[in-house]
């Protein structure tokens, strides 16, 4: 049985369009896929500047109720904050136009609005699927303690957990098989978990054929990692390898470069990667729109992805490693389990221990033995195969579809 034209009200912290990074990409994929589908989909969150609502609306075909009371973004002022609070005017808000408008299914993307997706299907008697793009709280294990107490950290991290338990979702989807296993250690029914993975846009992260096929010591080598920035993206990790790398080849043709703002915690970084490591050039590219990043990325030769170990980067399906291999560069990324345990065989990527000693090996190894071109298109195949938005995205629909019907079949 599947339910035919659903009302469905997808939730989120960020905008729908355009894109802000990081998970952002995804929503407007699996809306489109919502509507192909024949559902009557509401929007409701924050809306970008440079989007007007009846834009928004005619661009995708669907309603848009803006979430107005405060400003929501990566980089607003007080943003942890804002993250805490968003969920209860969020739920206001949509309760406020249940009122005038009926709805079949809330969907949640990320843990802050999957918050309010079970506050207002518990109250009102919706069906909530859960999206978890990532682990959130997570991340902040490795933040310093004045930012994130250890004891609110052990709070926050074990309620966004208990999401599904708490608020009965009909259907979960992970990011990564490592979060689903978390899920399910808390005693949450398998039936109702899907891993979703995290996709790219096949047209925008085409294959670049112009790939050099082989390092020269004279070459030099162009190493690059986007993302927003935060304090767990540029840890001791990635300075202590940069450190050692710039040891080890004192030539001066190791370039490094960073796509996105450039926020405190980049500065700070690239302060002290001056100090210690001078032979690296650093080029800054700032932020760049998700369709044009992928023209930067492929001038590069290695994507990184050095992250801390922590329980938010253990549970990522990091979008900048698919990406990567999507465009044909090899990668070297931690042993974080989402990533390994889907790339594990692949060829094209390396993974290290979670020291600087290890990183710059494998970077380094990744330099002396560059896969071949045969080899880095072959990867790009498989990715675009696999984790293309569109794949990921029908694979999503039928399962929130099967989830709804679940909810109102009888037991």
């Amino acid at each position: 049985m599947i339910l035919a034209e659903m009302r469905v009200f997808l939730l989120s912290h960020e905008p729908l369009f355009p894109p802000t990074g990081g998970g952002s990409s995804e929503a407007k994929y699996l809306v489109s896929e919502l509507v192909r589908r024949g559902h009557k989909v509401t929007f409701i969150g924050p809306m970008h500047d440079s989007v007007t609502q009846g834009a928004l609306c005619e661009l995708f075909n669907i309603e848009v109720i803006p979430f107005k009371t405060f400003k929501m973004g990566r980089y607003t002022k007080l943003r942890t904050i804002k993250y805490l609070l968003y969920p209860i005017f969020l739920s206001q808000l949509i309760e406020g136009h249940l009122r005038s408008k009926n709805c079949d299914l809330l969907i949640g993307q990320h843990s802050i609005s999957c918050v309010a997706a079970g506050l207002v299907g518990r109250r009102v008697g919706i069906p909530v699927v859960m999206n978890f793009l990532d682990f959130l709280t997570g991340f902040m294990d490795t933040w310093p303690q004045h930012l994130m107490p250890k004891p609110i950290l052990y709070f926050l991290k074990k309620f966004e957990l208990s999401l599904p338990i708490r608020f009965k979702a009909s259907g979960v989807l992970c990011i990564s098989e490592a979060l689903r296993q978390r899920f399910l250690s808390l005693g949450f029914d398998n039936k109702k978990l899907r891993n979703m993975y995290f996709g790219f846009d096949h047209q925008a992260f085409c294959f670049s054929g112009a790939r050099t096929r082989v390092i020269k010591a004279t070459t030099p080598v162009k190493l690059v990692m986007h993302g927003s920035m935060d304090n767990h993206h540029l840890g001791p990790i990635l300075l202590n390898s940069l450190r050692e790398i710039s040891n080890l080849r004192k030539d001066n043709n190791i370039e490094l470069h960073f796509i996105g703002v450039v926020t405190k915690a980049l500065q700070s970084f690239i302060e002290d990667l001056n100090l210690e490591a001078r032979e690296i050039r650093i080029v800054t590219h700032g932020f760049i729109n998700y369709r044009d990043i992928a023209g930067v990325i492929s001038k590069a030769d290695i994507g990184l992805v050095p992250y801390e170990e922590n329980d938010g980067s253990h549970c990522a399906f990091v979008a900048k490693a698919v990406e990567y291999a999507a465009l044909g560069l090899p990668v070297v990324t931690t042993r974080l389990e989402g990533i390994q345990s889907y790339f594990s065989n692949t060829p094209t990527f390396r993974f290290s221990d979670f020291t600087g000693t290890s990183f710059a090996s494998q970077v380094l190894g990744m330099i002396a033995h560059y896969p071949t071109y045969e080899v880095l298109k072959e990867v790009s195949e498989k990715v675009h195969a696999e984790l293309s938005w569109q794949a990921l995205c029908h694979n999503a629909g039928d399962f929130i579809e099967s989830a709804a019907c679940e909810h109102v079949l009888p037991v």
